[in-house]
């Protein structure tokens, strides 16, 4: 009985050991089956929600982008971009200011191009203006010289210039920027067949969400504007603000882009519009390319900077013609008249001598009346003088202004350069040669003496 006893209790003994031995381990094995289990249903969770980002992505962000580049056909103000490159360590600047209304727009653009390595400079200005009767084209070396007439067409017989058109073009493509994928609106890429998704999920900068979008994109690069280079990369979007980008990081086949935006501001009727952008690209050269003395790459580092706004009160027709450049209208175009203001003078004048003949032909019995009051009488006189001088006055200053001498329109006409014949120093040689003089009026030719 005491051996049975023993028996059991070393059995039990051994039973307690064991348990005692397997209880660590299943626990280990718990908590592991536990932490996968957790980290599935977490990743399946992280899956879930960026398939439904994505689709949101997918479905919400083409109609903000094209309801945003809508918007911005309505935008004027000023926009420069300047550009520094290592080739040649050669800078560049473009200034561009937009004005338009519903008869007429204004484009005027500012080329600079220094190249450090030869000293080449390059300056250039032009408008490109465009009305209900004409377009026009006028051009400068510099800001001091005045303005030339480098093209004027008129619109009721020829269509609006070509060269018109794509810098118009060219305006609405730059305010497009924000919703663009490298130099290709966003709208247009996504669309594609060949772009693809990879990853879609939210992330926090500087107190703000914001959607992470990993892409690929591969495609046949277009080497002609408007190009995209872009074959993949990550997109950082603001889905609050018509899915603008805010940042960008892209891979094309032979160079890198990295773009972020500084500023987001907002025009006076809520259009988010970016303050400031900079832009660095990265591109590799060809072994061939190499081997005709470029270098192994080509740095560019770009500043894009906007003063824009939806303006509540359009310009004035006038902001779209030549008399905005102190050029004369041009002749033989149906056009807004010059203002005859002798004609509304000389009116005013005749209206008050009118009214001093009525005044002093309805006045003319109370004055000899004794019975009136003496200081009713001196005012009716005083007022009768007024009427009289006044339209004496207007009269000749009308007249003055229909008489007075004008000088003859000064027009500056873009001209190749000629070359002169040769003369010793001091000799006079006659030179003949035709100007077209786009205005048909009296002009005189400035630059040239005695001429």
């Amino acid at each position: 009985m005491g051996g049975s006893t023993a028996q059991a209790g070393k059995e039990t003994g051994r039973g307690n050991t064991a348990n005692r031995s397997c209880g660590p381990d299943a626990l280990r094995w718990l908590s592991l089956l536990v932490l996968l289990a957790a980290g599935w249903m977490q990743q399946a969770q992280s899956q879930e929600q960026d398939e439904s980002l994505k689709r949101r992505f997918l479905q919400e962000a083409p109609g903000q982008w094209e309801e945003y580049v809508r918007r911005t056909g309505r935008l004027q103000g000023k926009y420069s971009f300047h550009r520094a490159m290592s080739l040649h360590n050669t800078t560049f600047l473009e200034e561009y200011e937009y004005k338009s209304n519903d008869n007429g727009k204004r484009l005027t653009r500012v080329y600079e191009r220094n190249e450090g390595e030869s000293g080449t400079k390059e300056h250039d200005e032009e408008v490109f203006g465009i009305n209900p009767h004409y377009a026009f084209q006028l051009g400068r070396k510099s800001a001091n010289s005045p303005w030339a007439v480098r093209q004027l067409v008129d619109l009721s017989k020829e269509s609006g210039p070509e060269r018109h058109v794509s810098m118009f073009e060219l305006h609405a493509r730059l305010m497009a920027e924000p919703v663009k994928l490298d130099h290709d609106l966003l709208g247009e890429a996504v669309g594609q067949p060949t772009f693809r998704v990879v990853r879609c999920q939210t992330i926090q900068r500087e107190g703000e969400e914001l959607v992470e979008v990993l892409f690929s994109y591969p495609h046949e690069e277009n080497p002609r504007p408007p190009y995209n280079r872009a074959q993949s990369g990550t997109l950082v979007l603001d889905p609050k603000r018509f899915w603008l980008v805010r940042s960008c990081d892209l891979k094309a086949s032979s160079g890198t882009i990295n773009k972020q935006v500084k500023g987001i501001v907002s025009t006076s009727k809520s259009l988010p519009i970016p303050k400031l952008v900079a832009r660095e690209e990265l591109w590799t050269f060809t072994a061939e390319q190499v081997a005709k003395g470029l270098p192994a790459n080509n740095k560019w580092a770009n500043r894009e900077e906007y003063d824009l706004d939806e303006p509540v009160r359009l310009p004035d027709d006038e902001e779209f013609t030549l008399t905005a450049f102190g050029l004369p209208e041009p002749s033989g175009v149906e056009g807004k008249r010059p203002t005859r203001w002798y004609l509304w003078v000389g009116l005013a004048g005749i209206g008050c001598l009118v009214l001093s003949a009525v005044f002093a032909w309805r006045k003319r019995g109370r004055w000899e009346r004794p019975e009136k009051p003496r200081g009713s009488s001196t005012m009716s006189r005083m007022l009768f003088a007024g009427l009289l001088l006044s339209g004496l006055t207007l009269l000749g200053l009308a007249a003055f202004i229909y008489f007075a001498p004008r000088d003859a329109a000064s027009v500056t006409i873009d001209q190749p350069e000629r070359e002169f014949p040769e003369a010793a120093a001091g000799q006079s040689v006659p030179v003949t040669f035709a100007v077209h003089n786009p205005t048909r009026q009296a002009a005189r030719i400035v630059g040239l003496a005695e001429c």
